[in-house]
């Protein structure tokens, strides 16, 4: 068997180094396997990241890669972590250490035993603690792990065992934690929104149901609207920005007509008049000042006055609206200060 080195998420080195060895040991002595050394067991995962596997070591995939690698039939595997002392509603739970173990069949490629315990975090009460541990993963014990079936509102909620990420609940808010040794649990649920809860649950062998419900978290509600009102002036300012440019463009078209006028009442005052072909030139200028004059009336002015309109009202809305949301923004930004 290659025992693999834990996952140890707030221990200190020689808090996880003592879990390896007396996992190493019991595997020896209370498995009855014949236990690759430590240094081989560095050497293999060194040697299997410097191959490009770099997998999760905790991951029963995982297990069954290096376990390949160094072929062994079985793999031991598994995650540790601080649970702080905590005092959720009538309960005291002192530090602990969470762990989740895996025996791993390499040929097979699956978990053959598994369990998830909470140790005392005393180095000399954690010692019957991994025996009764151990004994349960490799004896006839495996059989007396307890489930746990929780049922959470919301669903969908995020839920970690004694300091180890299990999981989401499904749909229907179900999640099944499974090969819990004997004894005190601690359950956290948490879901977006609302506040996260810690339990302390003492699970027995079989199963037992847990509904959970979440209380809503007021104060998210209240984050959500100031989000959402945050971005209400930039989206006015937007929506008066596309004003502003569609006035521009009406104003640019409107008066086209206006300078088409001039430029012809222009060009006829500058003929001369003892040119031969002043007559013609002239009704010609005269004819387009006059369909320029025309298409002033019509549709030119009115656009312009239209176009005028959008832009300075789009640019000033703009403007008011920007100002609102920078200020809207550092208000919501300014840290409050404590009563």
């Amino acid at each position: 068997m290659a025992v693999l080195p834990l996952r140890a998420d707030g221990l200190q080195l020689n808090e996880a180094n003592r879990l390896n060895l007396s996992l190493r040991a019991r595997a020896g002595t209370r498995g009855g396997y014949d236990v690759q050394g430590a240094d081989l067991t560095t050497q293999l995962v060194e040697a299997a990241q410097g191959l490009g596997i770099d997998c999760d070591v905790n991951a029963v995939a995982c297990g069954v890669e290096l376990g390949r690698i160094a072929d062994v039939e079985f793999v031991l595997l598994g995650r540790a972590a601080l649970v702080p002392a905590s005092t959720p509603p009538a309960v005291v739970v002192d530090k602990s250490v969470g762990v989740d173990v895996t025996v791993v069949d390499v040929k097979a490629g699956i978990a053959v035993r598994r369990v998830r315990a909470l140790l005392p975090h005393a180095p000399d009460a954690q010692v019957p603690a991994i025996d009764a541990l151990t004994d349960q993963l490799f004896g006839a014990s495996a059989a007396a792990s307890g489930t746990l079936r929780l049922t959470t509102q919301p669903a969908g909620a995020a839920v970690v065992v004694d300091g180890i990420p299990a999981g989401m609940s499904d749909n229907a808010g179900a999640l099944a934690l499974a090969n819990l040794s004997p004894g005190p649990h601690v359950i956290v649920v948490s879901a977006k929104k609302h506040l996260t809860l810690t339990q302390v649950v003492a699970v027995l062998a079989g199963e037992v149901a847990l509904p959970v419900t979440l209380t809503f978290d007021k104060d998210s509600e209240v984050e959500v609207i100031a989000e959402e009102v945050v971005v209400v002036p930039f989206i006015a300012a937007g929506v008066a920005g596309v004003v502003a440019v569609a006035g521009g463009v009406m104003l640019g078209i409107g008066v086209q007509p206006y300078f088409a006028h001039q430029g012809a009442n222009e060009r006829l005052a500058s003929l001369d008049q003892a040119d031969p072909g002043y007559p013609s030139l002239a009704k010609q200028a005269h004819d387009e000042s006059a369909a320029a004059a025309a298409e002033w009336s019509t549709w030119g002015g009115p656009l312009t006055v239209s176009g005028s309109i959008s832009l300075g009202l789009g640019v000033a809305t703009a403007a008011g609206a920007l100002a609102w949301g920078f200020a809207l923004s550092q208000s919501a930004e300014a840290p409050t200060s404590a009563p």
